[in-house]
């Protein structure tokens, strides 16, 4: 069967979004996008989808998706899927040398993505393709339950902006790209809410922050950093998470790509958290 790859950007949008609906249907984790999420990732995450691809069956049929991220010197892989009845034919493969292509072709750096550990023909075709691991990203979850605070800290809400103005002073490992500083800051108006802590003794002296959205079933991190010149930076972010599972004890919580050598995953541990799932950053450079 003849197929055709051609530009997101030239293809229904409505069909692409029903196109990675049904690439995955039956992934690892539940995804189902209406076409108003799907616009909003691609917002958020820098998605350009005339250097994204859509691949055609012989009848029109978009039958493949692939999505490349672009922010300078850097690009991003933010999904490879074929749907079920065309998988085998070596399309994802097909689409990945077109999202290589096209990032050498602006002159960027090189490509990096994302692939779940247990998804093994992905990462043997990324690796087939010249990607390397750069490390391991945490998925993260805790069950329900009241914490304890640790004493001699203040956590106040803020702004997620404000929070995030902290992001580059204190982050020392980097973010993954899903939860890098402009894909926060987009993201933040309308949709996060903001926390910052200090030590009682300076409540004027802010030693970290958590940008994320909670309510009563769940909360959801999206950025925790806690200041590299402060003392028990662990301790730290353990009162920062613990504030507001204590204010809202009947909530899971959750964090998403955590880096494995992140310092807040110590925080999260000791609150209870645990790996519920891993993915292994990897990039191709040029």
């Amino acid at each position: 069967m003849p197929y055709q790859i051609v530009a997101a950007s030239d293809v229904n949008f409505d069909a692409y979004v029903q196109a990675f609906n049904e690439a995955y249907a039956h992934y690892f984790v539940h995804i189902q996008l209406t076409p108003a999420n799907l616009m909003s990732l691609i917002k958020r995450d820098a998605i350009d989808l005339t250097s994204s691809v859509a691949t055609l069956d012989e009848t029109g049929r978009v039958v493949g998706m692939a999505m490349l991220a672009i922010r300078p010197p850097r690009s991003w892989v933010g999904g490879v899927g074929v749907v079920e009845d065309h998988r085998q034919r070596g399309l994802a493969r097909k689409m990945m040398v077109t999202l290589i292509e096209n990032a050498r072709q602006k002159g960027l750096a090189g490509v990096e993505l994302e692939v779940i550990t247990q998804n093994t023909k992905a990462y043997n075709l990324y690796c087939d393709l010249g990607f390397e691991i750069q490390r391991r990203l945490l998925i993260m979850e805790r069950p329900a339950g009241d914490a304890t605070i640790p004493e001699g800290y203040l956590v106040r809400e803020c702004s997620p902006l404000e929070a995030l103005a902290y992001f580059d002073k204190f982050h020392d490992t980097p973010n993954a790209w899903q939860r890098s500083l402009p894909a926060l800051q987009s993201f933040a108006i309308n949709n996060l809410e903001g926390w910052a802590i200090a030590r009682r003794e300076t409540p004027a002296h802010v030693v970290g922050y958590a940008v994320g959205w909670p309510n009563e079933n769940h909360i959801q991190w999206m950025d925790i950093a806690i200041d590299p010149q402060a003392n028990q930076r662990s301790e730290i972010g353990i009162a920062l998470l613990a504030s507001l599972h204590h204010e809202l004890p009947t909530a899971t919580g959750g964090i998403v790509n955590l880096g494995e050598h992140d310092v807040a995953v110590t925080s999260f541990e000791a609150l209870g958290y645990t790996e519920a799932m891993a993915q292994y950053e990897m990039r191709l450079k040029f």
